[in-house]
């Protein structure tokens, strides 16, 4: 919609061209077409206007300009998806603008716009840039315009996305500067600038700053009342910049605010993967042995649920880290939630065996004989039923 409400402004506004009062009828259905998205009828009465336009004041004409950029923008949100005819139709259409508009005039922002929203709505962002800063470089002298605050956070993106740090920094910045004034306030949100700002700091090592921005971010989502899922990602990077400093009883305060509110999956996010094994290590060193579990059990069943071929290798990592931390109870807790999930799903595994082998001698260092004894018996007996396969003896 952003680039529907610039070209109608621009088409309305804009003293300069000369539209007829026909003409300019016809872009309004046009532009009703495309609210309604029948895409059919709206490509086809933009190409019949365009013709027109051509037969009437020819190519090197803004008119011309203006049905093109119409046009690009069906090709880019028709059903037909033609993003290649869409890039094409503006880059036409910004050549004659730019044959016709002094460079530094906010006239021909609109048609550089266009550009830019296609790139940024693919998420190709270095070649979204260079069509923002042309915008930015325009409106610098005019930042009472909206159309400069919304262009510089897009254009931070963009920075921020291909790893431009510090000219993204720079841009939400001057945005949280004029945080205070309408043509800022009444057009973006000021707490997801903050988790940005709170983020490159992160990225740069700064974690005093990051802190700041990261809770500043964090009580803006609390205090909304927009879906507190947004509150996630300041949460999590709370709990990141606390478990780097080895602060681990602040960094389990974050990170199981965060795992509260994604801890009913429908699908397999890494995010929500890397997040709980962060809390098992935190909770392992808090010694929270129960918290522990229940984080192990949620884990082991979310992948075996939605990323099974992940499952093995979180085991044996699992098993590794608990031994490394001298936790003997969550190492044995772990074989058999191993053991178990094995059972079920490869009975004849010689893996079976291995995992039996392991408990037993775990239950062994710790003395518990009996439980060793009966550990070390199922797995003789499954060699003996399914065969020798395995050096782990």
């Amino acid at each position: 919609m952003k680039l529907k409400c610039t070209i109608i402004f621009f088409l309305f506004c804009n003293v300069q061209l000369l539209i007829s009062q026909s003409w300019n009828q016809k872009l309004s259905e046009i532009n009703e077409l495309t609210q309604q998205k029948d895409w059919p009828l709206a490509l086809s009465k933009t190409k019949a206007l365009l013709s027109e336009t051509e037969t009437e004041v020819g190519k090197e004409h803004l008119n011309y300009a203006t049905v093109l950029s119409w046009l690009g923008y069906i090709y880019k949100y028709s059903w037909t998806d033609q993003l290649d005819a869409a890039e094409k139709t503006y880059k036409e259409s910004l050549g004659i603008a730019k044959k016709l508009i002094p460079e530094n005039d906010e006239r021909l922002v609109p048609y550089v716009l266009d550009l830019a929203y296609l790139h940024y709505d693919q998420n190709k962002f270095d070649f979204a840039t260079p069509y923002y800063e042309q915008a930015i470089a325009i409106l610098k002298n005019n930042t009472q315009n909206t159309q400069y605050w919304l262009s510089l956070y897009e254009l931070s993106m963009c920075y921020y996305n291909s790893k431009t740090y510090d000219k993204a920094l720079a841009g939400f910045l001057e945005i949280e500067a004029n945080d205070t004034k309408p043509e800022v306030k009444d057009q973006l949100r000021i707490g997801p600038i903050y988790t940005r700002i709170g983020l490159i700091y992160k990225q740069q090592n700064d974690f005093g700053n990051a802190e700041i921005y990261l809770k500043m971010a964090l009580s803006d989502c609390t205090q909304s009342n927009t879906d507190q899922t947004k509150c996630i990602v300041p949460l999590e990077n709370l709990g990141d910049l606390y478990l780097v400093q080895k602060e681990d009883a602040k960094a389990n305060i974050y990170y199981s605010q965060s795992w509260e509110l994604q801890n009913n999956p429908t699908q397999f996010d890494p995010y929500l993967k890397t997040l709980t094994q962060n809390l098992i290590t935190v909770n392992t060193y808090l010694n929270k042995t129960e918290e522990v579990k229940k984080y192990g059990a949620f884990l082991w069943n979310y992948l075996e649920t939605f990323k099974e071929d992940e499952l093995l290798a979180s085991y044996q990592n699992g098993a590794d880290f608990f031994k490394r931390a001298n936790q003997p109870e969550l190492y044995r807790f772990l074989l058999e939630d191993e053991l178990d999930y094995l059972q079920r799903k490869t009975p004849n595994d010689t893996k079976i065996h291995t995992v039996l082998n392991r408990l037993g001698k775990s239950y062994k260092d710790q003395k518990e004989y009996p439980k060793a004894e009966d550990c070390f018996s199922k797995a003789i007996a499954f060699i003996q039923a399914n065969g020798n396969n395995s050096t782990d003896l």
